[in-house]
């Protein structure tokens, strides 16, 4: 698609949309008036709002036949555009409206794409989340050493280690816990079976 009038991210009202400055419309669509007295024009007659559907941009002193001037530039939503390229009512009109709807398809498959890309990426995200969590576990759990290995004390490594797991709102749910009887054998415990135990 071929690029006949330039269109931007704009912020109108807050909202975040595709605009086009209303003076490269105007200059477009081949109008015989005055951009000024056209855009204060189509405003009136069509009940557009600023915040709603254009903004205005202060744009610097400019030299003019009168002397300096301040310069207004009007940015517009897509729909604004469309509504103005129709009723312009001639070829140029058309041709921009039926650009615009366009632009407006081609943002939507896009908007699409982002969002299947997205659904598709999530569960591999929590599929980490729990292998992390896995792992984190392991770590802080299973014992270090192969079973009945000393340490440099003489004692079995695997003996001390212990630790408890916090679920993803802090609370404790279980530790594991090195049998005496049998060095490199643990045994689960419900953390509230062992509170006290110090």
């Amino acid at each position: 698609m071929n690029e006949i009038i330039s269109t931007v991210n704009a912020t109108i009202g807050g909202e975040e949309v595709n605009a086009v400055n209303a003076r490269e419309l105007h200059k477009f669509l081949n109008s015989k008036q005055e951009f000024a007295n056209w855009i204060k024009n189509r405003i009136s007659e069509y009940d557009f709002k600023q915040g709603l559907d254009f903004d205005l941009i202060n744009l610097s002193n400019q030299k003019g036949r009168g002397g300096d001037r301040r310069s207004i530039d009007y940015i517009i939503s897509l729909d604004m555009a469309k509504e103005l390229a129709m009723v312009e009512n001639n070829d140029r009109g058309r041709q921009a409206r039926q650009y615009f709807i366009e632009i407006e398809r081609n943002s939507r498959r896009i908007e699409s794409a982002v969002n299947n890309q997205i659904a598709a990426i999530i569960p591999i995200i929590k599929e980490n989340e729990r292998l992390k969590a896995k792992y984190e576990f392991a770590r802080h759990f299973l014992p270090y050493g192969q079973p009945g290995e000393l340490n440099e004390n003489g004692e079995p490594k695997t003996r001390f280690r212990r630790g408890y797991y916090c679920a993803g709102n802090g609370r404790s749910i279980t530790a594991l816990i090195e049998t005496k009887e049998q060095p490199g054998l643990f045994e689960e415990f419900q953390l509230k079976q062992m509170e006290g135990e110090k």
